[in-house]
């Protein structure tokens, strides 16, 4: 697993690939948690992840819902299978068009 930070015009893209599973969540954690203190915008791109177990995908909603709560925007990008199906795994989608996975693209 790969997780980059990078500013942009736009602000922070944290930027995943591989496997965000269990064993990987500390450190994307602690590079979010920094985001969060640097930026009003965070985009985490998911388009290198290849796969995806629910505490991954547990900690991006967490983090997520955090960033909004602080008025931080946060979005995610390139959306692979793996992110869809551990959405689908705990019924966060409704196909293509749930409430987490659909319109974040």
């Amino acid at each position: 697993m790969t997780c980059s930070v990078h500013e942009s015009e736009n602000g922070l893209v944290l930027e995943l690939a591989g496997e965000v599973t269990i064993g990987q969540t500390a450190k994307i954690r602690e590079e979010l948690l920094k985001a969060l203190f640097q930026t009003t915008h965070i985009t985490v791109s998911l388009k290198g992840v290849t796969d995806m177990d629910t505490s991954g995908l547990q900690l991006l909603m967490s983090a997520q819902k955090a960033a909004e709560k602080s008025g931080i925007k946060f979005n995610f990008t390139g959306q692979p299978p793996a992110f869809r199906r551990a959405a689908e795994r705990i019924s966060l989608t409704g196909g293509t068009e749930g409430p987490f996975v659909g319109g974040n693209a």
